[in-house]
């Protein structure tokens, strides 16, 4: 029995290697805006 690709699945835009280094940067990126209207608010 052999495995069969559906062709469904669309390829990722970020590459694996580069997984950690893009979700940190997302995160720097939540938490700075999350700060910022923290600030603004206050």
């Amino acid at each position: 029995m052999t495995k069969q690709n559906t062709g469904g699945a669309e390829e990722s835009s970020v590459p694996w290697h580069n997984l950690e280094q893009w979700i940190r940067g997302q995160v720097q990126e939540f938490i700075q805006r999350i700060l910022e209207d923290e600030v603004t608010d206050w």
